[in-house]
């Protein structure tokens, strides 16, 4: 039963990607997320998200961070700190 039980469980990935997807303002269902890459620090995560934009037509993927119940996209003022964190590094991720 707990194998079962644990099959249902949303892996950590899952997790950020629900974040992420509930600070995209545009479809979020529609989000396509590529490279969801586990944090250096615990239960977090980044990746590459390509989110619809108000005309309803894909901009390009654009990174994000999740960590600590947090998620960011790059150009969000939280991002770069997110993302040092997530990291490790003192050095800022880029777009795309």
């Amino acid at each position: 039963l707990a194998a079962g039980l644990a099959a249902c469980s949303p892996s950590g990935a899952q997790q950020a990607e629900a974040g992420v997807r509930a600070i995209i303002k545009n479809d979020p269902a529609s989000a396509k997320f590529e490279g969801t890459t586990a944090c250096i620090a615990p239960g977090g995560y980044f990746g590459q998200v390509e989110q619809k934009n108000a005309a309803g037509a894909y901009d390009g993927p654009v990174s994000f961070v999740y960590l600590g119940g947090k998620a960011a996209i790059a150009g969000d003022s939280n991002f770069v700190s997110l993302m040092n964190q997530c990291t490790g590094s003192g050095g800022a991720a880029t777009n795309g």
